[in-house]
């Protein structure tokens, strides 16, 4: 392994030697500096990664693009809760996910749904269900603002998917790539999606669906 002199202030020339595994006297045996190799390797692996952790405020700064900015980068899927839901440029970065090939999985509130039954149209790659409360979906809301970006980064905070959450509200907005963090995420989600409600949304532009005692049609995006 090649070294080279370094010579401190206050340290005579050939003193010290540095090796491409670290710092170490320079007692004339190669065979003691080439220790540390290990030990360096053990503290690296032993040494968690730094989660990247980003919070938004929307009274300061725009929070909408940054969600576009994950939706155009995700790959494989992007599962999303969402109290509510009727910002047209994130629906309209959603069917750019899915029209490459991403599967979106969309969670919404019974009942706010049911606020935006004019908007929707033409989304049919998009898989849509709806929850309500926990008391058998008689009281309560699926109150959850989440999404998981290809299962490995989660955005959440108070910032519903709305204009108005972007325009009129406070809001904050929390982007965070922890792996323990992603999974209690994910598995929130499963047991959410499982008790959903199945939405069948027909494709045409000018056409609805009815569903139970709840019709949604597809936004719009035209």
């Amino acid at each position: 392994m090649n070294t080279y002199d370094v010579v401190p202030a206050g340290r005579k020339p050939g003193s010290i030697k540095k090796s491409l595994c670290g710092w170490a006297p320079d007692n004339g045996s190669p065979g003691r500096r080439l220790l540390f190799i290990p030990l360096l390797l053990s503290i690296w692996l032993s040494t968690p990664l730094q989660a990247d952790s980003q919070v938004f405020f929307s009274a300061t700064e725009a929070v909408q693009p940054r969600i576009i900015e994950a939706i155009d980068s995700c790959h494989q899927t992007l599962d999303i809760a969402m109290y509510d839901f009727s910002s047209k440029p994130l629906l309209k970065a959603l069917k750019r996910a899915s029209e490459r090939g991403v599967k979106v999985r969309v969670l919404l509130d019974r009942n706010v749904i049911q606020a935006h039954s004019k908007l929707y149209d033409g989304l049919p790659r998009i898989q849509f269900r709806t929850l309500a409360g926990r008391n058998n979906g008689r009281k309560g809301l699926m109150h959850n603002k989440f999404a998981i970006f290809d299962n490995n980064r989660i955005e959440t905070g108070s910032y519903n998917w709305t204009q108005g959450a972007e325009i009129n509200n406070f809001e904050n907005a929390l982007f965070e790539d922890d792996p323990s963090v992603a999974s209690a995420y994910i598995r929130q989600f499963e047991t959410l999606w499982a008790k959903g409600r199945s939405y069948k949304v027909n494709s045409g532009t000018n056409s609805s669906h009815r569903h139970g005692k709840n019709s949604m049609t597809w936004l719009k995006l035209h």
